[in-house]
Parts: C-alpha cells; sequence; structure tokens
C-alpha cells in the first residue's frame, strides 16, 4: 500500500519539461492567421469595387456615347389665313326695360302672363288699372270739344247773315248818296229842310252801313277763339283718351318678364315700378380684350373706304373706334350649336383694374336657333360661352406676321424643341390658333403663333418626333433622308415578317 501511494503521488514529475508552453503558441499562431485572412478579404473587397465602378464608368461612357436621339424635324412657315381668336365671355341681355305706371289708380286686374319668367308679345295685356277716372275725363272732354263745335257753327250762321247785313246797307248806302247828290245839284229848287233831310239820309245809311262791317269784323274775329277753345277741346279729348290708353299696361316688344313689383288691389301712382322686362330679339355678350387683342383685331380687321376717311380725319374716332369683326358664339360642352355674333362697340370705356383688360361687347342678332335635330337653343342672360373671334391675317407683313409649325411639335406646357448646335433649345410659344391644312392630298393639324424676336422665326426647324426623357441641352442627331429610307425599308420588312407569321399561323 505504501508502494502503491509513492508511485502514484510520483507520477506527474516524470514528464519533459520542454511540452509545458505549447497551448500557448497554438493560440497565437491562429490569432495571426485570421488578421491575415480578413486583410486579403479587406483587400480584395477594396480593389473589386473600384474595379466595378471603372467598369461602371466605362459602359455609362460606351452608352451615352453609342444613345444619341435619332429625330425628326419639320420646318416653320408663315401663315396666312383666317385665325380664330377665342375669348370667354358671358350673355347680357340686349335691352332690360324697367317698365313702370304713367297714370294713378289701383290695379284692377293683373293678368295671368305678367309672372317672372313667362314669355309675352309684343301688346299683349298685362296690367289693367282702373280706367273710370280716366273715362271721366273723357267724357267731358268730348262734351267740351262738342260745346265749342257747335259756337263755331252758330258764329258761322252770324257771319253770313252780318254779311247779308253789309251787303244791304252798302245798297241803302249807295241810294242815299245818290240822293244826296242829285239834291245838291237841285239846291236851288229844294226847301232846306228837304236838302237836310237828304243829307240826313246818307248819314245814317253810312253809319249802318259802318256798324254793318263793324260787327262782321267782331264775328269773324271770335272764329279764332272757338276754333283755339275746339284744339283746347281736342287736346283734353286726346289726353284723356292716351290715360285711358295708359291703364293698360302692355308688353312693350316680346320678351321675358324678369320680375314683377304689383299685384291686384294695389294703389300705383305715376313713376311706380310695375314689373322688369327684358327684350329677346337681340342679345349681347360681354368679353374681355387684352390690349394685344384690340390691337391685333384693329390691325387685321377690314375697314370700309368711308370708315377709313371718317378715321383719317377725326383722330379721336380711330382711337376709340372698334372695327366690326364677326364672331362665332357657342358654350364650351356644347360646340356643335353655333349662334353669329358681331364684335361692334367698347362696353363703356377704359380698362377693367382688376384684369387690365378692355371690355367689349358682341351684338348676337338672333339669339335663338334650331339646329338639324330640331331643337332650340337660345342665348340667355348669365350664359358663359366661348367667342371665337374670326379674322383674316396677311403673313407678307411684317409687323403682323404669324408662323404655322405641325401639332406634333407641341409639347404638354406649350413649348417646342429645337436644334441648335446639336442640342436640344426648349421655346416657349403662345398659341394664337389652331387650324388645319391639306398638305399632299392630307389634312394636317397644325398651330398658328405669333413671330416674335424672342420666339420662332420662319425657315426654322423644331423638332416633331418624340424624345423619351427629354432635357434642354441633350445631344440629338437630326434624322437625314437616308436614315428615313432605311427606317422606311426595316418597317417594311418588318411588316412582311410580320404578315408571313400570321400566314403561317392561319
Amino acid at each position: 500500500m505504501t508502494d502503491n501511494s509513492v508511485s502514484s503521488a510520483s507520477t506527474p514529475n516524470r514528464q519533459p519539461k520542454s511540452h509545458s508552453n505549447r497551448p500557448h503558441e497554438r493560440n497565437l499562431f491562429w490569432e495571426l492567421t485570421r488578421y491575415a485572412i480578413s486583410i486579403v478579404i479587406l483587400s480584395v473587397g477594396v480593389a473589386a469595387c473600384f474595379g466595378l465602378a471603372s467598369l461602371a464608368e466605362k459602359s455609362e461612357e460606351q452608352a451615352s456615347e453609342k444613345l444619341v436621339p435619332l429625330i425628326s424635324t419639320e420646318t416653320i412657315q408663315p401663315y396666312a389665313g383666317q385665325i380664330d381668336m377665342v375669348v370667354s365671355g358671358s350673355v347680357v341681355p340686349f335691352r332690360e326695360i324697367k317698365v313702370s305706371s304713367k297714370v294713378s289708380g289701383n290695379v284692377v286686374k293683373k293678368h295671368p302672363n305678367c309672372e317672372a319668367g313667362n314669355f309675352v308679345t309684343a301688346g299683349e295685356p298685362l296690367i289693367e288699372i282702373d280706367p273710370s277716372d280716366f273715362q271721366n275725363q273723357l267724357d267731358v272732354a268730348n262734351a267740351e270739344l262738342s260745346q265749342a263745335q257747335k259756337l263755331l257753327s252758330e258764329n258761322e250762321l252770324e257771319i253770313s247773315s252780318a254779311i247779308t247785313g253789309v251787303k244791304l246797307a252798302s245798297r241803302d248806302y249807295k241810294i242815299a248818296k245818290a240822293e244826296f247828290e242829285r239834291s245838291q245839284r237841285i239846291r236851288s229848287a229844294l226847301s232846306k229842310s228837304e236838302y237836310d233831310q237828304a243829307k240826313r239820309n246818307q248819314l245814317n245809311s253810312e253809319t249802318q252801313l259802318r256798324n254793318r262791317e263793324s260787327s262782321l269784323k267782331l264775328v269773324r274775329k271770335r272764329i279764332d277763339r272757338l276754333q283755339a277753345s275746339i284744339q283746347l277741346s281736342q287736346s283734353k279729348v286726346e289726353a284723356a283718351e292716351t290715360n285711358l290708353q295708359r291703364a293698360t299696361v302692355m308688353a312693350p316688344d316680346d320678351g321675358i318678364i324678369v320680375s314683377e313689383a304689383v299685384q291686384e288691389g294695389d294703389f300705383v301712382t305715376t313713376g311706380s315700378p310695375l314689373f322688369t322686362f327684358e327684350d329677346t330679339r337681340r342679345s349681347e355678350v360681354r368679353c374681355n380684350l387684352s390690349p394685344r387683342d384690340l390691337a391685333w383685331i384693329r390691325q387685321n380687321s377690314p375697314l370700309s373706304e368711308a370708315a377709313k376717311l371718317k378715321i383719317k380725319q377725326n383722330r379721336s374716332l380711330a382711337a376709340y373706334y372698334l372695327p366690326k369683326t364677326d364672331v362665332s358664339i357657342y358654350e364650351p360642352d356644347t360646340k356643335n350649336v353655333v349662334w353669329n355674333g358681331t364684335l361692334e362697340r367698347f362696353d363703356g370705356i377704359g380698362r377693367n383694374s382688376a384684369s387690365r383688360t378692355i371690355p367689349t361687347l358682341i351684338t348676337v342678332a338672333d339669339p335663338i336657333i334650331q339646329t338639324d335635330d330640331n331643337n332650340i337653343h337660345a342665348l340667355v342672360r348669365g350664359m358663359f360661352v366661348k367667342c371665337q373671334i374670326n379674322v383674316q391675317v396677311s403673313a407678307g407683313d411684317a409687323d403682323r406676321q404669324f408662323l404655322a409649325f405641325p401639332a406634333v411639335a407641341l409639347r404638354p406646357g406649350n413649348f417646342v424643341w429645337t436644334v441648335a448646335d446639336d442640342k436640344l433649345v426648349k421655346v416657349p410659344v403662345e398659341i394664337i390658333d389652331r387650324t388645319e391644312m391639306r398638305i399632299d392630298d392630307q389634312t394636317q393639324k397644325f398651330i398658328v403663333i405669333r413671330s416674335t424676336e424672342q420666339s420662332l422665326q420662319p425657315g426654322q426647324e423644331v423638332v416633331v418626333s418624340p424624345i423619351p426623357q427629354a432635357v434642354e441641352g441633350l445631344k440629338v442627331q437630326i434624322k437625314t433622308e437616308s436614315d428615313a429610307e432605311q427606317e422606311s425599308e426595316q418597317e417594311s420588312e418588318a411588316e412582311q415578317k410580320t404578315a408571313a407569321a400570321t400566314d403561317s399561323e392561319l
């Protein structure tokens, strides 16, 4: 037992001394190995990043060099023809009449048609005012007229009788005068009393003649007074008849009752409002023109020789004259319904302080039209409409030159692309009109603009082909005729292949 314990206790002391540091050396080796591997992996990653970046730059440079858009262009041409300028407008009444009472009295009857919104015809009775007072006035005036006429008839009889008396007195005077003259010749043979009697007879007959003539003059003078009395009585009769007619208020013309202000039983005085009436035979459209639009219309609208002469002679007329120009009027939602109007005059004078535009009025002679589908359409107050002003322009006048280019060249936002030094240039445009032209037996849509120094010019090219992701300054290449022929051949070959594949499937 003692031997075993001694041997087991002494066993550890038998290991060699050189193996006591091996685990520490092994851990250090693995730590160095891991650090070396990490450094190698990091170096490889950095090198790979630089390599990929250089490859991406080269691919972008190659792509930018290879992907130069091939574009098509069209030439801008001067435009001559009709320009349709479209402005917004609103319909206003041509004539709005506020009908008032011309006499005083109670409203005894209001006709059923005298209600707001009803259409009435010219001369249709609408309101009746109590006519009894005016009828009495008429009866009194007629009686006075009849009395004056009778007095005039009596005066005419007196004149006739006075004329007869003057004739008799004139004969008596001639006889008495002849007898007195005879008495003078034989005075020596007559007594003094006989001579005096002959002289007295002459004086009496002369006095009677003079009295008869005075009476005739007086009766004739009375004619003027009686005729004036008759005229006064006739005026009273006419005034009474007028008041009697005014007691029945009628529609002044064909139109619409806008509003009414009285009812049956109301007492009205002279000047009291009865109803408001709107004339529908004609209408007007109020629209606002900018100073440039107004100048354009004045420059391009034709003038008669008489108008030109008046404008030349009167400088004020030249400042305020607005040429009569044809206008087509339609609602934005129903463009097939068109009214014909004429731009005639300014709406007052001056500019609108808010919009800085000039108010003008368009007259529509026939506001009620019937379309081909037998539907009737009317212009009514407050209607929002579009006014297409039609003007003929000339492209030969440099002061008002207009240009046209294909509508496909116009980009969203109202601009076009042009090419300068093989790069895209963005040019904003202001559209004057959109029109159609016949080119090579085909109808094409064109945009009409005004030529200015800052915008496009005749002969300049605009891009008509689509350009994906176009930006200003993008390098492009204009398609030549050979490119167009090659593209046409490729399209033809593609169509043939498509047709062949379709036939084989069938």
